[in-house]
């Protein structure tokens, strides 16, 4: 099995769809964190939309654990949470935070 591991893309699409077409061949795929950029102009609900449908149509098997840009802000508690928008993926091929995955023989 091969892995490729990377982190920090901050929303830098261009290094998306590097990954995506030009990524050396791998089984797994392992996204550590930082997916999205505070800094950004593009709203943070709209950088989730994007990396979310990203994530989706990958065509491998993919791992994900949040990163501290990846957090969000919960008003009620008045602080950042880990990121829900993470746990909505219900794809056999995506685990995310706290998920555990086996995927077999790939």
């Amino acid at each position: 099995m091969t892995i490729l591991h990377l982190s920090d893309l901050h929303f830098n699409r261009r290094w998306f769809n590097w990954l995506r077409h030009n990524a050396p061949t791998h089984d797994l795929l392992v996204l550590a964190g930082d997916l999205l950029n505070h800094a950004d102009a593009t709203p943070l609900s709209d950088q989730i939309k994007w990396v979310s449908d990203w994530i989706r149509d990958y065509p491998k098997p993919i791992s994900v654990c949040s990163g501290p840009h990846d957090l969000e802000w919960n008003h009620s508690v008045a602080r950042w949470t880990p990121a829900d928008w993470l746990r909505e993926f219900t794809n056999f091929k995506v685990t995310v935070d706290d998920q555990r995955g086996s995927f077999g023989r790939l």
